[in-house]
């Protein structure tokens, strides 16, 4: 199987071109001189609502793409799963496992007989 190397990469939003684009500092003298909207207010001045929209534009755009880039993690992740299964992966799991339980089994006789050796040489 092939190992996965690409990475998706979230892009850094241009907060200074945002700005320039919507004059956001003048905008909000202006708006701060007329009382727009009122501070009061429930809902966001005419450009706050653009920059809203092309904050939200930019999540979406990323998590779209964010979602094709799991997805195909996932196939692959499934394409693996099915190798491994297919490729017999069960018996080598349980080959290296009884390998594993006769190197215990074969420790714990050596540590019987140091034990029992260490029992004698106490005796003498």
């Amino acid at each position: 199987m092939q190992k996965i190397t690409e990475h998706f990469i979230w892009e850094d939003i241009a907060i200074a071109e945002l700005e320039k684009k919507h004059d956001i500092t003048a905008k909000a003298k202006r708006d701060g001189m007329g009382d727009e909207p009122p501070s009061n207010a429930e809902s966001f001045s005419v450009v706050e609502n653009e920059i809203k929209q092309e904050c939200e534009t930019y999540v979406e755009k990323h998590s779209s793409k964010l979602r094709i880039r799991l997805a195909n993690i996932e196939d692959n992740q499934s394409k693996l799963s099915t190798y491994l299964h297919q490729n017999h992966f069960e018996p080598i799991y349980d080959k290296l496992k009884l390998e594993f339980n006769q190197k215990i089994e074969s420790a714990e006789k050596e540590v019987k007989a140091l034990k029992e050796q260490l029992l004698i040489l106490r005796e003498a």
